[in-house]
């Protein structure tokens, strides 16, 4: 019989490690892929999520705009008190933007992200103006 000296490679745990590694690997790799994948998202050019970031509430939309430039869209909620309220317009002509900014019957939500596929998920993020004037700022993942 021969004895095993404690120099010797150990192939058999050697393995077990590396295979536990692999395991670790897709296992923390798969989701992270997952996400990314289901959520393509094309942003505005000169959008950033820093940029996203230092916007506050109670500042004026024409700081936004520096700071993010245009939005990919924009959607018109009306105020009213009437069943236009709950049919939001939509639409892709950020240079009409400024005619909404200081109407106080409308609130303004400017769309800084859109599916990357027609009717996919992604990461959304907007900010919410009424009056010209920022009231809220939502990121969330809108999942289709």
């Amino acid at each position: 019989m021969r004895g095993t000296s404690s120099t010797e490679p150990q192939p058999k745990k050697f393995h077990v490690r590396i295979w536990l590694l692999c395991l670790f690997l897709v296992v923390a790799a798969v989701p992270a892929l997952m996400y990314w994948y289901l959520l393509r998202t094309d942003y505005s050019p000169g959008f950033t999520k820093a940029g996203f970031e230092e916007v506050r509430i109670g500042e004026p939309m024409g700081a936004v705009l520096g700071r993010l430039k245009a939005p990919v869209n924009f959607a018109i909620i009306s105020l009213r008190d009437d069943d236009s309220r709950y049919k939001p317009q939509y639409s892709d002509d950020v240079s009409s933007l400024s005619q909404w900014a200081g109407d106080e019957s409308v609130m303004l939500i400017l769309r800084y992200s859109k599916p990357r596929v027609q009717d996919g998920s992604y990461r959304a993020y907007e900010i919410w103006l009424t009056n010209g004037v920022v009231q809220e700022k939502r990121a969330f993942n809108w999942w289709d």
